[in-house]
């Protein structure tokens, strides 16, 4: 997070070394001028250290107040207008190349996730695919008219008549297979003997 002060003037305050300070009284001192308990010695002397040259004044001024009140790195760059749009396309790419990878990021993310309820979804469909297929097979095997009985051929037949065979067979024909109640074919062929 940046500062208010700005990086730079806190990275010159942290790199010009600090005077040590002017050594603070101690509020247990008596009148006497020594602390309870404690003998005193001879007063040590502080040196102070000059100031770094990084802090005196530069030893040129600017050009004139403009400078002063707007820095280079404030002012922006002057350019054409077909550089700034430019400029403005290549940053509507980068930010369209840059919204595509944080979507396909998420969609990763989200394939990872959700592995597990995505092959169980997978499971019940196929199951449910197996189901309507079988019910689909057994449906047309048994209603559909593609599976029907088309024709009666008798053979065989030296002492009974073939046509009166077919004609109580004929009930018989355009019934799907699966539907033909072969007790009532039984019945209608002990006529003849």
């Amino acid at each position: 997070m940046k500062r208010p002060e700005g990086f730079d003037r806190l990275a010159a305050k942290a790199a010009s070394p600090k005077a040590p300070s002017a050594p603070q009284p101690d509020p247990r001192v008596e009148a006497s001028g020594s602390a309870p308990g404690v003998k005193t010695s001879a007063p040590e002397t502080t040196r102070a250290e000059p100031a770094p040259a990084a802090a005196s004044a530069p030893a040129t001024e600017p050009a004139g107040p403009a400078e002063r009140r707007d820095p280079a790195y404030l002012t922006p760059p002057r350019s054409s207008p077909a550089e700034a749009r430019d400029r403005a396309r290549a940053s509507r790419r980068l930010a369209r190349r840059a919204a595509a990878a944080r979507r396909a990021v998420e969609r990763t993310e989200v394939r990872r996730f959700t592995r597990r309820s995505r092959h169980r979804r997978a499971a019940w469909i196929t199951a449910g695919a197996v189901v309507v297929v079988l019910v689909g097979s057994v449906t047309i095997s048994v209603f559909s008219p593609l599976l029907s009985l088309q024709s009666v051929k008798v053979e065989g037949t030296s002492r009974v008549d073939k046509a009166a065979v077919q004609k109580s067979l004929d009930q018989q024909l355009g019934k799907p297979l699966a539907l033909i109640d072969f007790s009532a074919v039984k019945a209608d062929l002990s006529n003849f003997p």
